[in-house]
């Protein structure tokens, strides 16, 4: 993931998970399911602005 892409997410409230597999951007646990669906979409829309592809695990 670019700088550009992890600042947009940070912005939207995702928080970095580091993995085995690498760093994975996630939303925090227990905030309720319309903050998660809000910050989904606003974390989606700022990609599609920035002209990148939402991956699907983006969302929650």
């Amino acid at each position: 993931m670019d700088s550009l892409a992890s600042e947009l997410l940070a912005r939207a409230g995702f928080v970095r998970r580091c993995t085995l597999r690498g760093i994975w951007p996630r939303l925090p646990f227990g905030m309720g399911g319309a903050w998660e669906n809000k910050h989904a979409s606003q974390a989606a829309e700022m990609l599609r602005a920035a002209h990148r592809r939402p991956s699907r695990r983006l969302t929650v």
